[in-house]
């Protein structure tokens, strides 16, 4: 599946010219400042931290603009990035789930 431009790849299929979404739990979606080896792995950059006790939010802005919200567990090590930085965000296919419109 595409959706503006970015290769998405999940379980299930759409017809083509079906209205489809992909969602995928924010806790799912893996950061990293390298690729890491995923189907789906798409560069951005954070926009926005936020520390929420055991779970730090990042809010990352894909090349084409679209936003998207990465949860990770907090460790000892800290913060692993910061604002305005480069990386990589991306998922497994089995992670995310197509949702498609009914064709009537």
């Amino acid at each position: 599946m595409s959706a503006e431009g970015i290769a998405i790849r999940v379980p299930g299929t759409a017809q083509v010219g079906q209205t489809a979404s992909v969602s995928v739990r924010p806790e799912r979606i893996e950061i990293s400042a390298t690729i890491d080896n995923l189907t789906n792995c798409y560069p951005a950059t954070i926009d926005d931290i936020i520390y929420q006790g055991s779970t730090t939010i990042y809010q990352v802005r894909l090349e084409g603009g679209r936003l998207l919200t990465v949860g990770v567990q907090n460790t000892e090590a800290g913060f692993q990035h910061r604002d305005g930085d480069r990386v990589f965000v991306g998922w497994h296919p089995e992670k995310g789930v197509l949702i498609t419109e009914d064709v009537s």
